[in-house]
């Protein structure tokens, strides 16, 4: 399995648009959560009374990876250009011809899938970790699952 992470490595490593794609989606995850963010500090300021807020602990975990759902296209935007850039350059058939399997091929797409969802759920968590420790001072891990209920998200939508 290993083998086949090198060579999806070895794919994206250099392709522009994958990175840029990429950058967007965590700019924008932080971009999105950084208005809200600010939009619940002015709600504060003016004293609106509410029983909890968005950002502090735990309702961050839910917050974030509500928001961040809304930017979900990225990471599928990021899945299909690199399938597409297989087919573009016919890079399927050299793995194919090289040796790989059909069922190795599918295998390495999934693994990259993988690990492009555990890296976006890496960046909810520490954009969590930020905004929820900025508002309220203290971490708290209560409510955790909600992050991994956006990482089931991420998966559901590559797949």
């Amino acid at each position: 399995m290993l083998h086949l992470l090198k060579l999806e490595w070895l794919k994206v490593k250099n392709y522009r648009a994958f990175w840029i794609f990429l950058a967007l989606y965590i700019v924008g995850l932080f971009s999105i959560n950084y208005i809200a963010f600010q939009f619940q500090g002015e709600v504060k300021k003016n004293n609106v009374p509410l029983t909890i807020f968005p950002y502090d602990f735990p309702a961050v975990y839910q917050t974030i990876a509500w928001v961040s759902s809304w930017l979900l296209y990225f990471p599928g935007m990021l899945m299909i250009l690199v399938i597409t850039n297989e087919y573009n350059y016919k890079t399927h058939r050299q793995n194919i011809i090289d040796g790989l399997t059909r069922q190795q091929f599918i295998v390495g797409k999934i693994l990259f899938g993988l690990v492009i969802a555990i890296l976006t759920t890496l960046s909810c968590f520490l954009i969590a970790l930020y905004f929820g420790g900025t508002f309220s001072g203290s971490v708290s891990l209560n409510g955790i699952e909600y992050i991994g209920y956006s990482s089931f998200k991420h998966c559901v939508i590559y797949f």
